[in-house]
């Protein structure tokens, strides 16, 4: 029968045979030496070696852990692109005969409420936001007296349901989308191609921007990404009597999702996130954006704090729209209130995700004066060239790279390598093992015992 001695004098000699053959350097060196000041030198160095070994890994960890990108940015040549909506409006919101009628009508209303807006163009343009949408669009162009002709690389188009889809603007009124992300009825549209580039190509479009008194309107242009809202487009303002030019320059960006950035990946996902405001974005048929959910978010705010709102500090046509200066001047104080209570990072923010994807468009616009009698305005938009602009984010160190910089320290100062760390798994199964075999043979023992006695 071993003893208790005889079983860690055991253990003891396996463990140093196992070092002794151990993989890393240091440790099996310490053990074969016979010479005390050998001992002490392998002892000295390999705690050194450790310590730089542990700063070294350390440091991996802690730049691993600071999410650190870096970012590509490349030049991709693409024929057949991806044409982006182009939404046009009259700027006169009561262009039409019925608008300009309403507008009379609307100064005698104006006399009935007390407080009522001091500007006579507002209370008629916020009055118009209390009709419904088929009052409102009678208000304004029609697609067939706004838009007199367009083309695409050459081809004409008919002005149908097809081709164009109907916009209310809370600014300017009647617009009408080109190559929409979607038909009037909710179903998905497939984009329109260009294959040329140049100002020979592309979209052209005339314009009709006359009002009924027979005067000369600016048009109003909007260039989004397709599938998404006009409102998250600039306005560009087109002078009457010129012939204006737009060339498109494109940037795609991509970013890395937490935690490497503030944006989440998929959001296009409807169900991903819930957020009453991302649902309601979604419901719309409109591709999500964050400064769309931000927009509804400020719209709701402004409607509980001032029960209306006005069609320069709203963004959606929801609510009582605001016919008294009372309310007027609410809408103006809230913007400064907003930022004040930081509304946006208390309350925007946590319901309207970042989206990592998002794509630009840089313009370079030209114009050329046409004869004073030209009414139409004649508006050319194209892709200056086939070269695509991709702003890409790589994380600097993955957990792959982690463990290999992890594998690379530990091996330049110990020389140990992942089946160095199975060795001491495998001391350790071999001490279990001669433990278990001492359990054996006392049981063993004591049965032996009973049985003779």
């Amino acid at each position: 029968m071993k003893t208790e001695f005889d079983k860690k004098s055991v253990i003891r000699q396996r463990i140093q045979e196992s070092l002794i053959h151990s993989t890393s350097h240091g440790i099996p060196s310490i053990i074969t030496s016979d010479n005390w000041i050998l001992k002490v030198f392998w002892i000295i160095f390999t705690l050194i070696s450790t310590g730089f070994c542990a700063f070294s890994i350390i440091q991996n960890i802690l730049n691993y852990y600071k999410y650190d990108v870096t970012t590509k940015i490349r030049f991709k040549y693409e024929v057949g692109s991806e044409f982006p909506s182009i939404t046009v409006c009259n700027s006169n919101f009561f262009s039409s005969e019925k608008g300009y009628n309403f507008y009379l009508k609307s100064l005698d209303k104006k006399k009935l409420i007390e407080n009522s807006l001091k500007e006579e163009d507002e209370f008629a343009h916020q009055l118009a936001l209390k009709l419904n949408i088929s009052e409102i669009k009678s208000l304004g162009d029609s697609l067939d007296k706004l838009i007199y002709e367009t083309c695409l690389d050459n081809r004409e188009f008919v002005m149908n349901n097809e081709s164009f889809t109907y916009f209310f603007h809370l600014y300017f009124g009647n617009c009408y989308t080109f190559n929409p992300g979607h038909f009037e009825n909710g179903t998905k549209a497939v984009p329109f191609k260009s294959y040329t580039t140049g100002f020979r190509a592309g979209l052209t479009m005339k314009l009709n921007t006359t009002d009924s008194l027979g005067l000369l309107n600016d048009a109003v242009v909007l260039i989004h990404e397709f599938q998404t809202s006009p409102n998250l487009a600039d306005p560009l303002f087109i002078k009457p009597n010129l012939t204006t030019n737009i060339a498109l320059k494109r940037t795609f960006s991509t970013q890395l999702p937490k935690p490497y950035s503030n944006c989440d990946s998929n959001t296009d996902d409807p169900k991903k996130f819930n957020s009453d405001l991302y649902k309601e974005i979604h419901d719309s048929s409109y591709k999500y954006s964050q400064k769309l959910c931000q927009d509804l978010c400020f719209h709701k705010l402004l409607i509980q704090n001032c029960s209306c709102y006005t069609y320069e500090d709203g963004r959606f046509m929801e609510g009582e729209p605001c016919l008294t200066e009372s309310g007027s001047e609410c809408n103006y104080d809230f913007s400064p209130y907003f930022v004040d209570m930081d509304f946006l990072n208390k309350i925007c923010l946590p319901k309207c995700p970042l989206e990592c994807n998002t794509k630009c468009f840089n313009k370079l616009i030209t114009s050329t004066r046409k004869n004073k009698e030209f009414e139409l305005i004649e508006l050319k938009i194209y892709f200056e060239d086939n070269v695509i602009t991709e702003i890409v984010e790589n994380e600097v160190m993955d957990i792959f790279t982690l463990i290999s910089n992890i594998g690379g320290t530990a091996g330049l100062f110990l020389g140990v390598s992942f089946l160095s760390f199975a060795e001491i798994l495998a001391i350790c199964i071999r001490v279990l093992l001669i433990l278990n075999e001492g359990n054996k043979n006392n049981a063993q023992n004591t049965k032996s015992f009973i049985i003779t006695s």
